[in-house]
């Protein structure tokens, strides 16, 4: 249900905040009253319940709150709450501020607000928090942040409908603060269980529709004898319909199941239980989808299953607007969820990123693979030795090698460089690793600059961000003789078809499974909140009326020729996106780099879009 906060005023939300808060973090959290609080509407020291009582917050925390008299569009709440936290982030790190100067920087962090923010990876109001936060956690020893919404408070009175009911009026908000600090500290009442149950469902093998699907499947496994009755009616669930049964005597609780427009199929209980908890909350076969019985298949999905294809996913892009995917079985036995690799043209959010930034580090050319992958953040953490791993894996995708190939083809001078951490304590912590690695020429100008990028999302954010790039100054190659409209890039320096391939294929390894390491030990154990995308980008840093000097053509400095003929000339970049699994082996990688380069030359109007068949067998594998 939705609450309508507004009503409550500014001093009655924040009232219902600390109630929250003590309902959240138990009754040991601390609320301030009127007059100065030093930003804080409550406090907590020590472990807390919160997220989860498996992975419990240690340590002092802050609550403020930020109400808005008036709920604007979605754009301008977001700013305005960014405003507000941005206003408390220069306080919190000001020693000037008395909350510095005399008190204690929080460990923690929640700001509670009245306005909804959209979750959207990348651009909605929570992952923009979480960015700006990141600006700030050099100064400040912050652990962990969360920022409850409107939908989010909603949820809160959900699980507390006391809380609801007590302040829909406001009329005893002081009483209620009391009563819920008595509760809490009291020893709680046994609960009292019915002595009688309610009637079962009538058993039905389906309804609206669905009775016949549902029936064949039913009858299919052994009927009763195996699936007992069942437990409820069917029910539509993400892009799907399922039944829940109890099991009969030859078999176990299992799942009669079917997305929309599919046959209907039997999972064992445990099984989809497993399915069900891939994602958390939010995940499960409402977003990866349900599996899709194939011709030949069997109905009955057991413990022991090792591949099932899935259909009807909400995460994730389509092959004609049919979301799939599939689970795969890892070695310890667990559920891994493995999206479709899809290609699309919507790639132009990854084009301003850069490891270097500024006209030092601009260059002519950039190859990159950048992308944003959306992962349950709480076990990932940057570490000296996972850095190292990380490099090792960079390493072994073949990015290093291509690196060396073009300084030696550019002629930089002879070098044991290697990958050097970007001098810059924000690019570098717990939660970020940059690095780069350049070549330059005998006077010390750099001919290749590469650089790879990974960030980690604090908890309430689900979205790691990475970046794997090549950029070639062509001038310091051959400089130009003069400075004209258009300086040219002479064909035998532009880079070629197959070199391509090799970054397309190293950088998305590089992207998609490498740089995780830098976070954890085991990328494709980490667990989903959404579908990997990365973008492709070969781009122009130089473009005509930019007013850059020495500006450049883009197909001067890539030789694209076995495309036929670039319809138009004068493009800056040229790109495409996926969406990818994490972890998807390498030959299967080198595979669709060849088609995403096809994807790319299609999309840009090439004559003849398709990689010629010796460039095929050459591809990296």
């Amino acid at each position: 249900m939705a609450d309508d906060f507004a009503r409550l005023g500014a001093d009655g939300f924040e009232q219902l905040s600390q109630a929250l808060a003590l309902c959240v973090f138990g009754p040991g959290t601390k609320v301030f009253g009127d007059g100065p609080d030093g930003g804080r509407e409550a406090t907590f020291d020590g472990k807390v319940p919160y997220p989860s009582s498996a992975e419990p917050w240690n340590g002092y925390g802050v609550v403020q709150t930020k109400y808005k008299a008036r709920i604007g569009t979605a754009t301008e709440n977001a700013t305005w709450f960014l405003q507000q936290v941005r206003a408390e982030m220069d306080a919190w790190t000001d020693p000037t501020k008395r909350r510095v100067r005399d008190g204690r920087q929080p460990q923690y962090l929640v700001f509670i607000t009245n306005v909804p923010l959209s979750s959207t990876p990348g651009t909605g109001g929570k992952d923009k928090v979480a960015a700006l936060v990141r600006e700030y956690l050099a100064r400040l020893p912050l652990l962990d942040l969360a920022v409850w919404d409107a939908d989010q408070c909603s949820r809160l009175l959900d699980l507390y409908p006391e809380l609801r009911k007590a302040f829909a009026g406001l009329t005893t908000a002081n009483e209620v603060m009391h009563e819920l600090i008595r509760q809490l500290r009291e020893r709680p009442q046994p609960v009292q269980v019915p002595t009688s149950t309610p009637a079962r469902p009538e058993f039905r093998p389906g309804q609206s529709g669905y009775e016949r699907p549902f029936q064949q499947a039913y009858d299919a496994v052994g009927g009763r004898r195996v699936l007992g009755d069942a437990l409820d009616v069917v029910q539509e669930v993400g892009g799907g319909v399922l039944q829940h049964f109890e099991g009969g005597p030859l078999g176990a609780a299992a799942v009669i199941c079917a997305p929309f427009d599919h046959p209907a199929v039997v999972v064992d209980h445990d099984a989809w239980d497993a399915w069900q908890r891939i994602g958390g909350s939010g995940g499960g076969v409402a977003a990866i989808g349900y599996p899709a019985l194939d011709e030949g298949q069997q109905r009955f999905i057991d413990t022991n299953w090792t591949r099932v294809r899935l259909v009807g996913a909400t995460w994730g892009r389509g092959t004609n607007r049919v979301h799939q995917g599939e689970l795969v079985r890892s070695r310890d036995g667990l559920p891994l969820w493995r999206t479709e690799v899809v290609f699309d043209s919507e790639a132009s959010r990854h084009a301003d990123w850069r490891t270097e930034h500024g006209d030092q580090a601009k260059m002519d050319l950039r190859l990159a693979v950048a992308g944003e992958l959306p992962l349950h953040p709480a076990k990932l953490r940057i570490t000296e030795a996972r850095r190292e791993q990380m490099l090792l894996a960079v390493a072994a995708t073949g990015l290093d090698d291509l690196i060396r190939q073009f300084g030696t083809r550019y002629g930089a001078s002879p070098s044991s460089d290697a990958w050097h951490e970007v001098d810059d304590e924000h690019r570098n912590n717990a939660r970020s690793a940059t690095y780069r690695y350049l070549l330059a020429d005998q006077s010390g100008r750099v001919i290749v600059r590469a650089g790879i990028k990974i960030d980690l999302p604090l908890a309430y954010s689900q979205v790691v961000t990475v970046l794997a790039e090549i950029r070639i100054d062509f001038d310091a190659v051959q400089p130009a003789a003069a400075e004209g409209d258009v300086v040219p890039v002479p064909s035998n320096l532009a880079v070629q078809l197959d070199e391509l391939i090799s970054f397309f294929a190293s950088a998305w390894q590089v992207s998609s499974t490498a740089l995780l390491l830098a976070g954890t030990d085991d990328p494709s154990g980490a667990e989903p909140a959404g579908a990997p995308r990365l973008e492709f980008y070969i781009q122009n840093e130089r473009p005509e009326h930019s007013g850059d000097p020495r500006p450049r053509r883009l197909l001067d400095m890539v030789d694209l020729t076995p495309f036929g003929r670039a319809r138009t000339q004068n493009t800056r970049r040229l790109a495409a996106g996926v969406t990818t699994p994490v972890g998807l082996d390498p030959t299967d990688v080198a595979r669709h780099a060849v088609a995403a380069l096809e994807w790319i030359a299609e999309d840009f109007g090439f004559t003849n879009p398709r990689v010629p068949e010796e460039l095929h067998r050459r591809a990296p594998r």
